[in-house]
């Protein structure tokens, strides 16, 4: 998943922040996570029973010291509009990816 999303972890400390592509981040995020539903909810759970979890090398490359706790109502209610505009662009949409997703989780 990181190597999918960041690239060569070996050049963690090497990335200018100032340059990195947060909309193509993103974008590689969603599509690895389209494609691999399973691998990524295992990450979650796992993420999530952790007694730190902005020790998780993934995550602290991409939210650096930011707690999951941390994302919140507000930050969801931003992304499933841009989850829609994102999806709408595709003639054909992702495996498991839905315009208007049923999980009561996300709206």
């Amino acid at each position: 998943m990181f190597r999918a999303v960041f690239g060569d972890p070996e050049l963690i400390g090497e990335r200018d922040v100032a340059m990195v592509d947060m909309i193509a981040t993103t974008e590689r995020m969603a599509n690895f996570a389209m494609e691999n539903t399973d691998l990524c909810r295992i990450w979650m759970l796992q993420i999530l029973g952790l007694p730190d979890p902005s020790q998780d090398p993934f995550w602290r490359e991409y939210a650096g010291h930011l707690a999951v706790e941390a994302i919140d109502d507000k930050a969801m209610r931003e992304f499933i509009p841009w989850r829609r505009d994102y999806y709408s662009k595709f003639k054909k949409l992702p495996k498991n990816a839905k315009l208007h997703p049923t999980d009561t989780t996300i709206q």
